[in-house]
């Protein structure tokens, strides 16, 4: 039986809660490249959040874990031609995936949501995703 809980929250609209910039963007990527969100937490309840924010449908691969650090070399390895970038709100991730695949482009998005203890220098800085396009093919 679903909790009413559980049920507000499978009927939660997540695609007002996406960055405004968001859908634009990975629409125009998508155009260019394969694009995957590599994600972590709560298995069902990203999966949730993904398929109710349409954002299943601007990716070719999603991919869930637990920790997804833990699980980057692995899947890096379906990809052995390709040059991965790896973009994320929080630079310890970043410095963490680096540690674990040292060939990772970097890039931050810098939305200064996440106050991080880090000295770790991606090797790029955003604020919106609308800049990825620029950065990745400058």
């Amino acid at each position: 039986k679903v909790s009413a809980i559980q049920d507000a929250f499978l009927k939660q609209d997540f695609e007002h809660f996406l960055y405004p910039e968001t859908v634009g963007s990975l629409k125009e990527l998508k155009r260019v490249a394969d694009l995957a969100i590599f994600t972590q937490g709560d298995v069902t309840y990203q999966q949730v959040k993904i398929k109710q924010s349409g954002l299943d449908r601007l990716v070719e691969f999603i991919y869930v874990f637990d920790n997804k650090i833990e699980h980057l070399d692995e899947i890096c390895r379906f990809f052995p031609d390709r040059e991965i970038w790896y973009i994320d709100n929080q630079r310890t991730l970043l410095e963490d995936a680096v540690k674990v695949v040292p060939s990772l482009k970097t890039v931050w998005i810098d939305r200064s949501t996440h106050p991080e203890q880090t000295n770790f220098s991606p090797n790029h800085t955003i604020n919106t995703l609308d800049q990825l396009q620029d950065v990745i093919f400058s």
